[in-house]
C-alpha cells in the first residue's frame, strides 16, 4: 500500500524557511553544512559577499554561536562553499540551493513524504 503524508509548516521567519532548504538541498547533494554555514548562505545571499556582510555576521556571532566569528573563518568557509558548489562564484550563491528571493518574499514550506507500506 503506497502512502503519503503532508503537512504544511509555517515558520514567522523567511530565514528559517531558507534554512531548511539550503540543508535539504546540501543532504541530497552529500554536503555537510552547520549551522553557522547555513547563517553565512543567507547573509552572502541577501547582502552580498562584502566586508560590510562579513562584519554583520561576525557582529552576529556575539549574541548567537551560530556564526562565524573572524574575518578568517568566514574566508575558510567562503572557500568551502565555493569548493562544495553552494556558491558558483566568489560572490554568488548556486541558484540549485537558493533561488532569486529577496527579504520582501514571502514564502511557505510545504512536506510531502511518500512511502510504501509492505504487507497491508
Amino acid at each position: 500500500m503506497k502512502l503519503f503524508v503532508s503537512d504544511n509548516i509555517q515558520f514567522n521567519d523567511l530565514r528559517q524557511v531558507l534554512k531548511v532548504l539550503v540543508k535539504v538541498k546540501a543532504m541530497e547533494k552529500n554536503i555537510k553544512l552547520s549551522e553557522a554555514y547555513l547563517n553565512l548562505v543567507l547573509d552572502f545571499h541577501f547582502y552580498g559577499t562584502s566586508k560590510d556582510t562579513y562584519q554583520l555576521h561576525i557582529d552576529k556571532s556575539i549574541k548567537d554561536k551560530a556564526h562565524f566569528k573572524s574575518i578568517a573563518t568566514i574566508d575558510n568557509a567562503k572557500s568551502y562553499l565555493k569548493k562544495v558548489g553552494v556558491m558558483d562564484s566568489s560572490t554568488t550563491i548556486s541558484p540549485d540551493f537558493l533561488p532569486a528571493i529577496s527579504l520582501e518574499d514571502a514564502c511557505y514550506l510545504n512536506l510531502k513524504i511518500f512511502y510504501d507500506k509492505e504487507n497491508e
